[in-house]
């Protein structure tokens, strides 16, 4: 079972990704262990709807986090999940790519091409 964290909880995270990984973690696929995101307010009520509410047999849980960094640091995670602001994405993934992590980057994955040519080699295959 792949174990995921996901970064930045707003708008495509709660109507796309996490309707998904819940679709994919009843099948036994993934596992969603932690999100995060700087406004500890879009864990709330407004999120029942799309992650489960008490009523459900099975809702989803998984710990919040307001900083990536302390996220990643308690969490054990195979593969990351980035939904942030597109102005972060290139930054964000590159540093989670140096750091050894499988990343699912939400599009676009830079803003111009010279912000994708920073996307470095691993593996001997390119991002």
């Amino acid at each position: 079972m792949i174990k995921v964290a996901l970064i930045g909880f707003g708008g495509i995270a709660q109507s796309a990704h996490l309707p998904a990984y819940r679709v994919l973690q009843e099948k036994g696929k993934v596992q969603l262990v932690a999100a995060c995101d700087i406004d500890r307010k879009r864990f709330s009520n407004k999120m029942e709807i799309n992650i489960g509410s008490a009523e459900d047999d099975n809702p989803m849980e998984f710990n919040k986090y307001t900083d990536w960094k302390e996220m990643l640091a308690e969490e054990e995670a195979d593969m990351v999940d980035v939904c942030l602001p597109t102005f972060l994405h290139a930054k964000t993934t590159i540093e989670l790519l140096k750091r050894g992590y499988n990343v699912l980057c939400e599009k676009p994955m830079a803003l111009n091409y010279e912000q994708s040519t920073l996307y470095p080699r691993f593996n001997n295959s390119m991002v």
